[in-house]
């Protein structure tokens, strides 16, 4: 594990039972907002001069308000880690909020409400920027800056925000924490788990093919956690009766599914690969 550290770690994909959670699309009650939320600049081919003070240049796409969700979302997220989290520290904390703040996070989310297939954009660039993953999220943070720029009362975004935005990030952010940690646990448990993943592959076939030739053996696997870190348990029911049981913790399932079944391995003694001193 030479080399590996916590700020190397990167967010895997978000899974299904996190995205099929995620609220339906929020309508955005500014008509002119919600327009400009999903237009490209390239729809209407305009110049564009990002530098400049003037402010009555027209700015008919998503880049001002993508802009504003861009503040919101950091914000949001970084309040939900303090609420579900208050012990933990600044540093993880804002390491945290970078990595589900992330273009490929964002993205993920946008494809899930799905803002690209409202996006508009030059005809002849349509599909490239409905698949782009940089374009993806912009869409998602600026569709959340046009719902806060449909009430200029406040500084402050509406309570009908503030319950969407929860309803989006809070098991996003209990996931992502989860994963973490559960990185972070494999770091400190020593240089043995990652060859110990290496070699488990196939383990689960093994121990199949082990218990076809048994009468009567049967081999089970379940994880039971939605969210990381996951323990695998392997219990493997033996014709006498007995009953066996092995157990690993890793960042998903397949890993923690084959590393107890490695180690099941180990106590019924049929063939597998040793790790080499």
């Amino acid at each position: 594990m030479a080399g590996k550290s916590l700020s190397n770690w990167v967010l895997p994909p978000l899974p299904s039972s996190v995205l099929t959670v995620l609220p339906a699309r929020l309508t955005v009650a500014d008509a002119t907002a919600d327009k400009h939320s999903v237009t490209h600049s390239s729809y209407h081919c305009l110049a564009s001069n990002p530098n400049s003070l003037a402010l009555d240049e027209p700015t008919p796409d998503y880049e001002k308000l993508e802009h504003v969700g861009d503040g919101i979302v950091g914000s949001a997220v970084i309040m939900l880690l303090h609420r579900l989290y208050p012990g933990l520290k600044p540093g993880p904390a804002t390491f945290l909020k970078s990595q589900i703040c992330s273009n490929a996070v964002l993205s993920q989310i946008s494809v899930q409400l799905g803002l690209p297939r409202q996006l508009k954009s030059h005809v002849s660039q349509i599909m490239q920027h409905q698949a782009n993953s940089s374009i993806q999220a912009a869409l998602f943070e600026a569709h959340i800056g046009a719902i806060a720029a449909s009430d200029y009362r406040s500084i402050t975004i509406s309570p009908t925000l503030s319950t969407y935005l929860e309803r989006i990030f809070e098991p996003i952010v209990e996931w992502a924490f989860g994963a973490m940690r559960a990185y972070h646990q494999e770091l400190v448990t020593g240089d043995w788990t990652e060859e110990i993943d290496r070699i488990a592959v196939g383990a689960k076939n093994t121990l199949d093919t082990w218990a076809q030739g048994k009468t009567g053996g049967r081999v089970e696997v379940r994880t039971e956690e939605t969210v990381p870190p996951f323990t695998a348990v392997c219990i493997v029911k033996l014709p006498d009766g007995r009953q066996l049981q092995t157990s690993a913790t890793r960042t998903t399932k397949k890993l923690a599914s084959a590393a107890a079944s490695w180690q099941m391995c180990g106590e019924l003694n049929p063939p597998r690969r040793e790790i080499s001193e």
